[in-house]
């Protein structure tokens, strides 16, 4: 009998050892954790940023609620402009003000929104020249220059002047139309003589001049590393051959940008 306690009581005591094993670890993890807080990587100064969001169409994702900032693409400005987004999903431009100076973001109080027509924008930029991309059609006061350009996923280029088709216009102006075409991007250039406006479509860069005359399709230049080279050299007269009616048939066919 006196084994039998004696056995009990050892059993006892693992037991309780145990238990206070068990709380003592614990108690240090918890006050290791909460000294060393969370597990956030340790980043030098001036080497990361922080996002915040300036507006957004989900509601309490900003500070801003914009409904029409519908999966937005290009975003450009003046050094005087507020900024112009492209709005693919609305069909819109909404132009903001804000985030200088530690100025407040906020959709620009006179006019925050232009209507592209012909839908679905992607690429914009800003023309700054004072003469070139003149708009077709009605207008105000002429020249009605496009202050601001737009390609679309429709194969439209649009412009926008206070001045077209009417004085204290919303609405782009339709400049150029090219359907089954899918403009993905726009860019400007200059070639030290003229300004040229190039939009990015699936499968060619297309550039317009500025002076009036046509929008032409050039194919980027492209190789492979794993083609043959004789390949490559047996069907360069094709491809010179198609660039030439190619370029052709856009110089007969192809709507003016400036009247």
């Amino acid at each position: 009998m006196f084994g039998s306690r004696f056995r009990y009581l050892s059993l006892g005591l693992v037991a309780v050892c145990a238990a206070a094993s068990m709380l003592l670890w614990n108690g240090n993890v918890s006050k290791a954790q909460s000294q060393s807080g969370p597990d956030i990587p340790i980043i030098a100064p001036g080497s990361a940023y922080r996002q915040t969001n300036l507006l957004s169409d989900i509601p309490g994702l900003s500070p801003v609620l914009d409904p029409l900032l519908v999966n937005p693409w290009g975003l450009t400005a003046t050094s005087s402009s507020p900024f112009w987004v492209a709005n693919n999903g609305t069909s819109t431009s909404q132009l903001i003000r804000g985030d200088v100076a530690g100025a407040p973001v906020v959709l620009n109080a006179g006019m925050p929104t232009v209507t592209i027509p012909g839908g679905l924008p992607t690429g914009t930029v800003a023309n700054p020249s004072t003469t070139d991309f003149v708009l077709p059609g009605a207008c105000a006061a002429a020249p009605c220059r496009a202050l601001f350009l737009f390609a679309s996923i429709t194969g439209n280029i649009t412009g926008w002047s206070p001045n077209a088709p009417a004085a204290g216009s919303t609405t782009a102006v339709i400049a150029a139309s090219q359907p089954g075409h899918v403009y993905t991007g726009l860019a400007l250039a200059n070639n030290g003589t003229a300004n040229f406006l190039y939009a990015r479509t699936l499968r060619t860069l297309r550039s317009m001049s500025s002076t009036a005359h046509s929008l032409c399709s050039r194919r980027p230049a492209s190789h492979s590393p794993t083609r043959p080279s004789r390949r490559r050299r047996r069907r360069t007269p094709t491809t010179r051959s198609t660039s030439r009616k190619s370029a052709a048939r856009c110089t007969s066919h192809t709507p003016r940008l400036t009247r």
